[in-house]
């Protein structure tokens, strides 16, 4: 019985893994294409002067990613 629920145990861990990681790399895809937007158009960006908002936005992104990081570590070590 034991064994069983173990088993049962690591396949819902091992979906859960699986959705974090596609949250991390959706969070990924998205602060790449802040990034993409930022690097071409960065004289648009100096000339009416959004540093600050670009560098908020990519901010903000990084640290959903961040976290979508730390869920997955978090399950990774509950796990072994």
């Amino acid at each position: 019985a034991l064994f069983s629920l173990t088993i049962l145990l690591q396949m819902y861990v091992t979906r859960l893994f699986a959705q974090y990681r596609e949250v991390k790399a959706i969070a990924s895809d998205q602060r790449i294409q802040a990034f993409h937007e930022l690097i071409h158009g960065f004289y648009a960006v100096k000339m009416h002067n959004w540093e600050k908002l670009m560098e908020e936005r990519i901010k903000k992104l990084r640290e959903n990613e961040e976290a979508s990081i730390r869920r997955m570590l978090y399950l990774k070590a509950l796990n072994y």
